[in-house]
């Protein structure tokens, strides 16, 4: 069962993110190529010697950059977030075949990043404690404040959040950058 719950953790991390793009009203395709993307450069700086505490840096950057991206382009210039996430997915799906070739990157089996997706805490897979405590964060992000309630406002009525005042705009870049940081979180404990 504890495998199980290892194996769901990731999905249960991108989850949360992609709950508060759908609850925004969009759509994000692009998660799936993200995550594997990151998966990829993760193992491929690890494997070149990048220390542990910069590539994870790098890649919740890159999580969070490619999140700016989908979310300037379907909320400053109008493009509907369908079309510019299929253009991510494509456009990463292509970046993860190129740089593997169709191998997978071997780590090192004395690396601390395996401890990410394989280590355990008082029997618990680490996996599950990150994915509970994103959960917990999403819950209380999404339910508990101001944030959230323009988020749900805009999934709802986004005319009518924009009138009261509320940078729209702004909102919804913002929820696809968090998509793009739960994707890159996700991505390393796989």
């Amino acid at each position: 069962l504890w495998n199980i719950v290892r194996q769901a953790a990731p999905t249960l991390i991108v989850a949360v993110g992609m709950t508060f793009v759908i609850t925004l009203g969009g759509i994000d395709l692009s998660v799936g190529s993200m995550l594997a993307v990151v998966a990829v450069l993760s193992a491929l700086a690890l494997s070149v010697g990048w220390p542990l505490w910069l590539m994870v840096l790098a890649m919740l950057a890159l999580g969070v950059g490619l999140g700016w991206f989908n979310g300037y382009f379907s909320s400053y210039q109008a493009i509907p977030a369908f079309i510019v996430t299929l253009a991510t997915l494509s456009i990463l799906r292509g970046t993860a075949q190129l740089i593997t070739k169709g191998y997978s990157i071997p780590i090192a089996p004395d690396s601390p990043f395996l401890w990410l997706g394989r280590g355990r805490i008082f029997d618990i897979p680490v996996p599950a404690i990150l994915a509970i405590l994103v959960v917990i964060a999403g819950y209380i992000l999404l339910n508990h404040t101001r944030f959230g309630l323009y988020v749900t406002g805009i999934g709802s009525n986004e005319e009518g959040v924009r009138r009261a005042g509320v940078n729209v705009r702004r909102v919804k870049m913002l929820v696809f950058m968090l998509s793009g940081f739960t994707v890159a979180l996700g991505g390393m404990v796989t």
